[in-house]
């Protein structure tokens, strides 16, 4: 089935979960969906945002000649919509949930532009698939390392323009 892949929207999410008990690639590589590593607990697919489902972007859809035309179209869709719908910050205490559309609310940890403005004590970390929370303060800190979980255990420190493991 072909598919219009210039709507591709990157989707994070954890590298493993608990709850897996089948084999990853269980009908052949070809079929399994593509992904970039942004760290060791999170990882980008890339998703068609159908009426009523995701759909994973497999490896049979795009050559490996194209895999990173493919990040910067997602990456550039995912910008677009963001400008039409904007992106909320919801203060709890020292913290802040980045709230978008409830689907790819983690993947805005890919646009800079939205952190690079902030402060220099910026850390984040995803505590469920599609929660995004961070703080800009020291203070904040041990709150957000109390939303850590084992889906994303990881907090992320903002350094330069990209997200590193603290």
């Amino acid at each position: 089935m072909a598919f219009d892949l210039s709507t591709t929207l990157p989707y994070l999410a954890p590298a493993s979960s608990a709850e897996d008990t089948a084999p990853v690639f269980a009908y052949g590589q070809a079929d399994a969906p593509i992904f970039r590593v942004f760290s060791e607990s999170l990882i980008v697919h890339y998703v068609i945002d159908e009426p009523g489902a995701l759909v994973y972007v497999r490896e049979r859809d795009v050559s490996e000649a194209l895999r990173e035309d493919l990040h910067h179209v997602a990456i550039d869709n995912l910008r677009r919509r963001v400008a039409e719908r904007k992106v909320r910050f919801e203060t709890k205490g020292e913290t802040a949930y980045a709230k978008w559309d409830g689907q790819h609310d983690t993947a805005l940890l890919l646009l800079d532009e939205l952190w690079d403005h902030r402060g220099a004590d910026l850390v984040a970390t995803v505590p469920a698939r599609n929660r995004l929370l961070f703080c800009e303060t020291k203070a904040g800190l041990d709150e957000l390392r109390s939303q850590a979980t084992k889906a994303c255990s990881e907090l992320f420190r903002r350094r330069g323009r990209g997200w590193h493991p603290l």
